[in-house]
């Protein structure tokens, strides 16, 4: 009897550590899934913060080249 208990037991423990084997992966699985969601999140903020400090100076170039290009432009008949 104390046999077919100790059995019963011992299959009830490994049991239990399946279980847990298979908690710790999903575990694992969630916390992968959020290190990329905050990867992603990192990434665009970076972006944008890249973006608010270089904006000004990129629409400055812009418009300094194009400013330059349109008195670049000859308007006269003989092409000087």
């Amino acid at each position: 009897m104390l046999g077919k208990i100790n059995s019963a037991t011992l299959l009830q423990i490994h049991s239990q550590q399946d279980t847990n084997q298979l908690l710790s992966a999903s575990i694992q699985q969630q916390l992968v899934a959020q290190k990329q969601q905050i990867d992603t999140q990192n990434r665009l903020i970076n972006q944008a913060i890249y973006f608010q400090q270089n904006f000004p100076t990129t629409m400055q170039n812009i418009t300094s080249g194009v400013s330059d290009s349109i008195h670049a432009i000859s308007l006269s008949t003989t092409g000087q």
